[in-house]
């Protein structure tokens, strides 16, 4: 299998970890751009670091865009511009003009948080891909993870028709927002993978998993938490970590809860993903957060990816 990690400019350890680890995956999704109110991108300093350019050398190369203001994924400004002709084709061509201008392999295109504009998403995906394919270059589509149509903004079967990649982000099961738990599931990753047999063209899903944790309270916000962070919260708090019958990482403290990823749980995930013939790729967000042994499991599939000459 494939594999990939994005990459955040805005987290200093997310670049040491690319600096680290350089040429331990296939491909870099770096973060560099949003998407300004008109249409147009709105590039992160990084984009022209050359610094962050070595960290990321020897990789094939895929900036992500997001539709991110500040710290959440904004709905209106994006729906605004795919509902409208004009305002979709100028965003397309911002895209391929910037694709272009920096040479990049492609581009992958993560809206977040939007209602059910299932058509118009599907035609604007469908003209940047025939853009982006004339100049040879590949298209990526993020995707919430589902187990049967839930008739939300992504339409699968027509996303798949026409993108190089689709991935689907399999966290967040229990997030921020809900009760303490597994992040991603064994069972529930399971059923989402036989989803994508059924739906989507072999050879073009990528299946995006966690590499982070979180810190529920009783009291008060949760919080994104590393794997380091973590380590060294039970330890200060003399709290016993066990392992979850997902596989995951868990300890509880002083009206807390976290769960958290180790390279053990990030591999018991992708041995299930294994299993399926159309998944075509491992994804992880972020670089930064991680078990540092999960580079050597990337690493590995990495290897058994080039001997298949795949």
């Amino acid at each position: 299998m494939r594999t990939s990690v994005w990459v955040l400019p805005d987290d200093p350890q997310s670049l040491g970890a690319m600096e680290q680890n350089a040429g331990r995956v296939d491909e870099v999704n770096p973060v560099f751009f949003n998407v300004a109110a008109d249409g147009s991108l709105i590039a992160h300093d990084a984009a022209n670091d050359d610094r962050w350019r070595q960290a990321m050398r020897g990789m094939h190369f895929v900036p992500a865009i997001q539709n991110q203001v500040g710290e959440e994924f904004s709905a209106s400004g994006i729906t605004a511009i795919l509902s409208d002709d004009d305002a979709r084709q100028h965003h397309i061509d911002q895209i391929v003009a910037t694709a272009r201008e920096y040479d990049y392999d492609g581009v992958e295109i993560d809206y977040e948080s939007l209602p059910p504009i299932r058509d118009d998403f599907t035609s604007f995906v469908t003209a940047l891909a025939a853009r982006l394919h004339a100049e040879h270059r590949v298209l990526y589509v993020d995707v919430d993870a589902e187990t049967s149509d839930s008739g939300d903004v992504f339409d699968w079967p027509a996303l798949g028709a026409v993108t190089d990649q689709i991935k689907i982000m399999a966290y967040d099961r229990h997030h921020a927002d809900s009760g303490p738990g597994a992040i991603a599931p064994l069972g529930w990753i399971e059923r989402v993978a036989q989803y994508a047999d059924a739906t989507l063209p072999a050879g073009k899903v990528v299946f995006a998993l966690p590499w982070y944790g979180y810190d529920w309270s009783d009291s008060g916000p949760t919080v994104d938490v590393g794997y380091s962070d973590a380590i060294r919260r039970a330890a200060a708090e003399g709290a016993k970590i066990e392992r979850d019958n997902n596989g995951e990482l868990t300890f509880a403290y002083r009206g807390h809860r976290v769960y958290f990823q180790d390279a053990q749980s990030f591999a018991a995930k992708v041995a299930v993903l294994a299993r399926h013939a159309s998944v075509r790729g491992i994804a992880a967000w972020r670089a930064g957060v991680e078990d540092p042994e999960m580079w050597s499991v990337m690493f590995g599939l990495r290897m058994k990816h080039r001997a298949a000459g795949r």
